[in-house]
């Protein structure tokens, strides 16, 4: 079954781009992209590539692999979700994050606390907000 490269982009913008930077700098390393299986799923791909050309310069074809990091993508992904999920649960809770170190005997808190500052009396006298 002969395929046309560009059918497997996902965004056929992507293959115009591709051939773009390779024919700047001869090899890519690490080009993130999606990819269209034969069943029409997309998946997302790093490329790293290089052009093989014969002896007056002309390429003859590329060279190189294609790993599949939809996974990788979809960790870094829900990452990042929960951590925004995170950060907004303790704005809207009007939390912070607090810490205790007992070795120093200080008092720490990260993220939003309101009014603190105006009210430092009733905070322990080694509390540091940062």
């Amino acid at each position: 079954m002969k395929v046309n490269a560009i059918d497997l982009y996902a965004d056929p913008a992507t293959d115009r781009t591709f051939v773009n930077e390779i024919n700047k700098s001869d090899s890519i390393t690490n080009f993130e992209t999606k990819f269209r299986r034969r069943d029409g799923t997309i998946f997302y791909a790093e490329d790293n590539i290089h052009v093989i050309r014969d002896e007056h310069g002309n390429p003859l074809f590329y060279e190189g692999s294609l790993i599949d990091i939809t996974e990788r993508n979809r960790r870094r992904w829900n990452y990042v979700k929960v951590r925004s999920d995170s950060n907004r649960q303790i704005h809207i809770a009007k939390l912070g994050i607090w810490d205790w170190d007992i070795a120093f005997d200080k008092v720490s808190c990260m993220g939003y606390v309101p009014n603190l500052r105006d009210h430092s009396a009733g905070i322990h006298r080694k509390a540091r907000i940062i």
